[in-house]
């Protein structure tokens, strides 16, 4: 079961076995995980800086690309 639960939007929910879909929302899961972590062990501010100031990491994070001058 994958599902959204917000204060802020409609909730929802889907159940499902596609194999796809299901390592899609674990991997989700697990970045989601991982990005805590860093959060907590080195601060949001070193974490908001690292990606910010890495093109690439900008596009993986927002799914803009900059322009690279």
């Amino acid at each position: 079961m994958i599902a959204n639960f917000s204060e802020h939007s409609t909730s929802w929910a889907v159940t499902t076995y596609d194999p796809a879909l299901v390592l899609v929302a674990t991997e989700y899961v697990r970045h989601d995980i991982m990005i805590e972590e860093i959060t907590q062990e080195f601060g949001p501010i070193k974490l908001d800086t690292l990606w910010r100031g890495n093109a690439d990491l900008v596009h993986v994070v927002t799914g803009k690309r900059l322009m690279k001058k």
